[in-house]
């Protein structure tokens, strides 16, 4: 099984989730030693990432970036539900991004 997306609020209560049961994320995101990206090499395949509101635009760029490496339209379809997450947490109030791992 693959890790899970989830846009949270404060509290830790998960208000959207995309499960990443095809294992996706990790047949194209950039590995941990790949210093062009800064924040979608930090995360943890087998741990918790979070990201706050302050880091979308950046992470968003990121998202754009890989998703033109995808290699089929379930890829390009997923990372655009990502960026989707993304915007959302960029523009709610205490709203976190945060990546599950197995």
């Amino acid at each position: 099984m693959g890790m899970s997306i989830c846009l949270e609020t404060r509290d830790g209560k998960a208000t959207e989730e995309i499960p990443d049961l095809e294992s996706l994320l990790s047949r194209f995101f950039p590995s941990w030693d790949d210093q062009t990206y800064h924040f979608l090499r930090y995360i943890d395949p087998w741990g918790e990432t979070v990201f706050n509101h302050l880091q979308m635009d950046e992470l968003i760029f990121e998202l754009r970036r890989i998703r033109s490496k995808a290699s089929s339209e379930e890829q390009c379809a997923f990372v655009d539900a990502i960026e989707g997450m993304a915007g959302r947490c960029k523009d709610g109030d205490g709203l976190y991004l945060k990546f599950i791992g197995d």
